[in-house]
């Protein structure tokens, strides 16, 4: 288990330099296109129509969690990594517009994780640990009154995903003697559990969840 608090840039490939410098420009560019747009909706709301805004937030909450993936607290020999609450983007989303887009965001959120850094045996497997395991973070979007809530349903839908993959194209890195199935569960919830804990405990923040609210509300 390798613990760091911020990955090595320096050893990031050009594809993912280009990934992460994209996810960086759309944060910004979104951010300051949403603060000055604050003022236009006031005085004239109608004129956005619900799927234009439901694409801007998509947006920028999916180069928002792209980008807290780089800030990693620990990262495991096998896969997997406990981040900054890269997932509570994804989440929030979802918990803002509804499941149906929140499943999107999240799916292409796990194909720019699969890009930053592709690992493939098969090619169900990257569907497993990538898009359908982030796709589970729309999930938040059937619990209206908690984010918490979703974001853990989120996580263990990840886990299950990862569960299944593990199974079927990791088995062999099970000890000697121990079910795949056994290991993998333990495996996949001990590396994935803490990240999602880990963004239902922010958004739990009394402070952080009047922000929440209070932008949605506004719009």
């Amino acid at each position: 288990m390798e613990f760091s608090l911020i990955t090595e840039f320096k050893d990031l490939g050009l594809i993912t330099w280009i990934c992460l410098a994209t996810a960086l420009a759309l944060v910004v560019i979104l951010t300051i296109h949403f603060i000055n747009g604050k003022r236009e909706e006031q005085e004239n709301r109608h004129q956005r129509t619900d799927s234009t805004r439901a694409l801007v937030y998509g947006a920028l909450c999916v180069a928002l969690s792209f980008s807290l993936s780089y800030i990693r607290i620990f990262s495991m020999p096998q896969g997997g990594s406990l981040t900054l609450a890269s997932v509570l983007p994804l989440a929030l989303y979802a918990y803002w517009f509804g499941p149906k887009y929140g499943i999107i965001a999240g799916m292409a959120a796990g194909l720019l994780q699969f890009i930053q850094r592709p690992e493939i045996v098969h090619w169900a497997q990257p569907l497993l640990d990538y898009v359908f395991a982030f796709g589970c973070f729309g999930i938040a979007g059937f619990f209206r009154k908690s984010l918490a809530l979703g974001i853990v349903v989120g996580g263990i839908g990840r886990i299950l995903f990862s569960t299944i993959s593990g199974v079927v194209f990791f088995a062999m890195y099970a000890p000697e003697g121990m079910n795949p199935w056994v290991y993998s569960i333990g495996y996949n919830t001990v590396v994935l559990g803490p990240d999602a804990l880990l963004a239902a405990i922010i958004a739990m923040l009394p402070p952080v969840a009047r922000l929440f609210d209070r932008v949605i509300k506004k719009d």
